[in-house]
């Protein structure tokens, strides 16, 4: 499953979770009144960005100050 965007019903107090299952490009739908994200660092900024294209409002700050474990991208291994 791969999360396109999450945006929020405020009609409802509801939020939805866009998605495609993979190999597929049909849009898919799960309506919740709570969203929990544990998507990693990389995924989770990469889903958060993606909603904050489609209108979700999120700090102006998202992305910055993101940092790898940079010392241990160029280690040669053991």
């Amino acid at each position: 499953m791969c999360v396109q965007c999450i945006q929020e019903v405020t009609s409802q107090g509801l939020w939805q979770v866009l998605y495609k299952q993979q190999g597929s490009d049909d849009l898919h739908i799960v309506t919740a009144p709570i969203v929990i994200l544990a998507a990693g660092t990389l995924g989770s900024n990469e889903i958060l960005l993606r909603s904050k294209e489609k209108g979700l409002l999120v700090s102006e700050r998202l992305g910055e100050g993101y940092s790898s474990n940079g010392d241990q991208l160029g280690k040669p291994p053991s």
